[in-house]
């Protein structure tokens, strides 16, 4: 999800769900940062990095720990 600034015009945000071993969401992360400082492909850049980071979390939550 992208937040360009609609609740709050100067702060912008990303989010991505988080997945457990059943595919369900089991958490999301997100990332704020000030609209002034980042433009439209440092949020895509943003966004490709917070996708990659969680699957990464999810991909743990498919592991069985015993």
């Amino acid at each position: 999800a992208v937040d360009p600034g609609e609740y709050i015009p100067e702060i912008g945000a990303v989010a991505c769900p988080v997945y457990d071993a059943h595919g369900r969401v089991a958490a999301a992360v997100s990332i704020a940062y000030p609209n002034q400082l980042r433009g439209p492909a440092a949020v895509r850049q943003l966004a490709a990095l917070l996708v990659a980071a969680t699957a990464a979390i999810s991909q743990e939550f498919q592991k069985e720990y015993i």
